[in-house]
């Protein structure tokens, strides 16, 4: 178990700097770049279902722990995907935008703790469950066995939504500039006229 932690404790840091690396690509690639963010939780929680799905049917400790370290992984990336995510213009427009930031920040700042707060809940019980009267031990895949197939069910439901969350951040038409930025632009660009003209 003590390799199990320290795998668990680089595939954070390995989850971190892989979401910005991967935002950074995709938002050079991608024809919306505000886009990147959302796009690249969708891809970690594609990676997390599929690896859960797996450990579900296979039921085997070699599953167990690279599910361990995807799952840590994509909990890395969670901590570094919060602040692009909570960038307003991705949600809101005009004027609330200054005002929404705090909420949207605070609102998804809550996942890295509530989620693993009430998923190792949930396997604490589970494995209480099928482990030994006596000894209170449980051992083998199967004290686990559950716990994938649960985990495996809301990692498809939280897909379905952020793929809703895309299309509708895709089909959104893009903000046209504000009045006070077209004014600015154009005093500037008359200022300029005037300087080279030496008025």
């Amino acid at each position: 178990m003590y390799w199990l932690f320290v795998a668990f404790c680089f595939a954070q840091f390995a989850g971190r700097l892989g979401a910005s690396i991967v935002v950074a690509g995709l938002t050079r690639l991608l024809p919306i770049p505000s886009l990147a963010a959302p796009l690249t939780l969708t891809l970690s929680g594609l990676m997390a279902a599929v690896v859960s799905a797996a450990a579900f049917t296979y039921n085997s400790m070699s599953t167990f722990w690279v599910y361990s370290i995807i799952s840590a992984y994509v909990y890395g990336s969670l901590w570094f995907l919060i602040f692009p995510l909570s960038m307003p213009d991705l949600y809101v427009r005009g004027d609330a935008r200054n005002l929404s930031f705090y909420y949207i920040y605070g609102l998804l700042s809550l996942s890295p703790a509530f989620g693993p707060f009430a998923f190792n809940l949930l396997s604490g019980l589970l494995y209480d469950q099928h482990a030994d009267p006596t000894s209170h031990l449980c051992t083998g895949a199967v004290c686990y066995h559950l716990y994938f197939g649960i985990a495996t069910v809301c990692l498809i439901v939280a897909l379905i939504l952020c793929a809703a969350t895309l299309l509708y951040l895709a089909k959104r038409p893009q903000d046209e500039p504000s009045e006070v930025l077209v004014i600015a632009s154009s005093n500037t660009s008359y200022t300029t006229i005037e300087n080279e003209e030496g008025v």
